[in-house]
């Protein structure tokens, strides 16, 4: 599996990965982890960074931009989550970038920036990020939310909305998982 999954494009490969037949890459470059599970129907491009234990749902498109997308330990994204790294301007004063060619004149506009999924980070189903997002360690999102900003470490959001903070002792839970000796960085 190491030699296909360089062929694919990462560069470096943990051990112990399940990584679903049906997963597409286009100008994909990254890393890998271990312990970590994409789906079926994921689709990943561009540069993208994946540490350990991350979870890439069913039908999730992880699109990086020239700054790229990195997943730290224990993030989890849902079914059918959208991440756009670089996206087009939507003010209607250019068009699409997807079908021209960008050397034969100024008609498109395209923004592209870092975004970062934190520690024990969580984002439910069917929800968008977008370019220069941070989702912060251990933050939790709900279903069909709409992410572009910086958000706080520990909290649950609905959308945007800032719900309450989490009352787990992550910290104790991390020292308790780390004792089973399975999580081992390649």
């Amino acid at each position: 599996m190491t030699d296909e999954l360089k062929k694919l494009g990462f560069k470096k490969i943990g051990a112990n990965n399940k990584i679903g037949n049906n997963v597409k890459f286009y100008n994909f470059s990254g890393t890998i982890g271990s312990n970590n599970r994409i789906d079926d129907d994921v689709t990943l491009k561009g540069k993208i960074t994946i540490h350990n234990n991350v979870h890439i749902a069913r039908g999730c498109t992880i699109s990086a931009g020239k700054e790229g997308i990195i997943f730290e330990n224990f993030s989890t994204i849902s079914n059918f989550v959208q991440v756009f790294g670089k996206s087009d301007d939507f003010t209607g004063d250019y068009f699409s970038e997807g079908t021209l060619d960008k050397k034969k004149g100024n008609f498109t506009k395209v923004y592209s920036k870092k975004i970062i999924f934190g520690k024990g980070s969580i984002v439910g189903s069917m929800s968008v990020i977008l370019p220069g997002a941070y989702i912060a360690e251990f933050s939790t999102f709900g279903a069909h939310s709409l992410i572009k900003e910086i958000t706080k470490p520990g909290y649950v959001y609905n959308n945007k909305k800032l719900i309450f903070k989490k009352k787990r002792n992550l910290k104790k839970l991390k020292e308790n998982y780390s004792k089973l000796n399975i999580f081992k960085t390649p």
